[in-house]
């Protein structure tokens, strides 16, 4: 619902599917604690930023 409230505002893109997005947000996040306990050299400040910019880059309006 806020992706969907920010697109009708013009804050995000108009054409992607928030639910889809949603979705794709929340695997993101769910996945890093298995990935930190398989893996303890996994750096997972870099991981938040890489998939901050994926995600950014993905709704973000044209400027």
């Amino acid at each position: 619902q806020l992706l969907a409230r920010f697109q009708k505002s013009g804050d995000l893109r108009s054409d992607f599917d928030p639910r889809a997005v949603a979705i794709a947000i929340r695997a993101a996040i769910d996945v890093a604690p298995a990935r930190l306990s398989a893996d303890p050299q996994f750096d997972i400040d870099s991981y938040a930023q890489d998939i901050i910019q994926v995600f950014d880059l993905a709704t973000r309006t044209a400027e």
